[in-house]
């Protein structure tokens, strides 16, 4: 008997006009070796309840659309047990497919799960929310939040890049306060916890890796605009951050709190607001790699 393979698929996901024949093509290669299932979503964190009522313990799961599509399906299988997630990107975003070098080839894409070979990931948690990538706290979750949707599936991650030059303007920035470890406290304007070296495809922590049981963290210390847009145009994609204003810091545990709510993503899908306890959870689920 075949071991079974259950795809969630985001139609919405990106600006992709094939995905039927794309979902049909992927199917057949998993065929090979696995019986298929499809659920496609039809509304925001339905990949969530489709993990969670369609995937067994033992199963392999694959989530094909976006970075928000996968977090979405990493909530809905993390208590399970003996679980093996896959990614196949079909969204505007695919920061965690870009890291890991998952092909873009949706069909080299599949053929990564199919030779089976899994790396154990961290995965972190805020609040009540797990998330592979990062948690931000400041004018990215505000810009997340501001970015239309129409404009998200024409020009794409460029949409953040134009949202975030228009919103830096207007964006009232909150103090916040980070401790860390329930120890060193410090004070900023806007933080970024991460499990990834990329964020937005951007490399911003070289040393990073995901399953050092440690996040690397950014927090901006100063609130004016020339001080987001110079830290901005320091992050290349090849080169280590020359941050100005800001300091850099590695924790397990880190709480961030500020007097007035302040907006909160979780791989690049707003979550919720301030205060927002974030953990570590080491080698927590296992991955397919190429």
């Amino acid at each position: 008997m075949k071991p079974r393979l259950v795809l969630i698929v985001n139609p919405a996901a990106g600006a992709r006009k094939t995905v039927d024949a794309d979902v049909k093509k992927v199917k057949n290669i998993f065929q090979e070796i696995f019986s298929v299932r499809v659920h496609k979503t039809t509304r925001w964190r339905n990949a969530t309840h489709y993990a969670r009522k369609h995937v067994a313990d033992g199963d392999v799961v694959v989530a094909a659309g976006g970075d928000g599509t996968l977090n979405e399906v990493l909530n809905g299988v993390i208590d399970k047990k003996d679980i093996r997630l896959g990614v196949l990107g079909f969204g505007t975003t695919n920061v965690f497919a870009q890291e890991l070098g998952i092909p873009k080839d949706l069909e080299a894409a599949a053929r990564v799960i199919l030779r089976q070979k899994t790396q154990l990931f961290d995965v972190g948690k805020a609040n009540d929310r797990f998330f592979i990538l990062w948690c931000g706290v400041g004018i990215d979750a505000h810009v997340i939040g501001k970015v239309e949707p129409w404009l998200k599936k024409i020009l794409g991650p460029t949409a953040f890049v134009l949202t975030g030059f228009i919103e830096t303007f207007s964006y009232t920035p909150q103090k916040l306060r980070v401790r860390f470890d329930g120890g060193e406290i410090k004070e900023g304007y806007f933080a970024i916890v991460s499990n990834t070296k990329l964020y937005g495809g951007r490399l911003l922590f070289p040393d990073a890796r995901f399953d050092d049981g440690l996040f690397n963290v950014v927090l901006v210390y100063k609130k004016d605009v020339l001080t987001f847009l110079m830290n901005y145009f320091r992050v290349s994609n090849d080169s280590k951050p020359q941050w100005q204003d800001a300091g850099v810091f590695a924790a397990k545990r880190i709480e961030i709190s500020a007097e007035v709510p302040v907006a909160t993503q979780v791989d690049g899908e707003l979550y919720a607001t301030t205060p927002v306890n974030i953990s570590m959870h080491r080698r927590k689920i296992p991955i397919f790699v190429p």
